[in-house]
C-alpha cells in the first residue's frame, strides 16, 4: 500500500513541475526556412496518408526565427500561432519572440479556434509539424 502512495506522490510531483525546469527559446534544429512537401489527409475510411504538394518552386512556406517566431514565406506572422510553448523532438520549449512579428492581414480571415499545441519532429533536413490535429511535412531550404 505504501508503494502505491509513493508512486502517486511521485506522479503528482512530476506533473506539477515549474516552467523553470524547461528550456526557453528554441533549439537550433528548428531555425531556418522550410519548404512544404506534403500534408496529412484523412481518407473516408479513417486512414491517413500524405498528400504531396508541388514542390518545384523551392520557396519557403515556413520561416522559424531564432527567437521562436513562426513566419509565413512572405516573412509575416503565421496565422493561429500561440507562443506559449513548442515541443521539439519531445523536449518542451517556452517561446517569447524578442522582436516584433510583422502583422499578416490574411489572419483576419482565418478562424483559429482554441488550439495552442505545436509539436515539431525534426530528423535531419525534414520537419513534421503537428498542430490542432493536422500534420504537415517540410524540408529545410539552404
Amino acid at each position: 500500500m505504501k508503494k502505491r502512495i509513493y508512486l502517486v506522490l511521485i506522479v503528482l510531483a512530476l506533473g506539477c513541475q515549474d516552467k523553470d525546469n524547461f528550456s526557453f527559446g528554441i533549439g537550433p534544429l528548428l531555425i531556418g526556412k522550410w519548404e512544404l512537401l506534403a500534408y496529412e489527409q484523412t481518407l473516408t475510411d479513417g486512414t491517413k496518408e500524405w498528400k504531396e504538394v508541388d514542390s518545384s518552386v523551392s520557396e519557403p512556406a515556413l520561416i522559424v526565427r531564432s527567437d521562436g517566431a513562426l513566419l509565413n514565406g512572405n516573412g509575416k506572422a503565421y496565422c493561429c500561432i500561440s507562443y506559449e510553448k513548442y515541443t521539439i523532438n519531445d523536449m518542451v520549449y517556452f517561446v517569447k519572440p524578442e522582436e516584433s512579428v510583422p502583422y499578416n492581414e490574411e489572419c483576419t480571415l482565418v478562424y483559429c479556434g482554441t488550439c495552442s499545441d505545436h509539436q515539431f519532429e525534426v530528423k535531419g533536413e525534414e520537419l513534421i509539424w503537428t498542430r490542432c490535429g493536422s500534420r504537415s511535412r517540410y524540408r529545410r531550404l539552404p
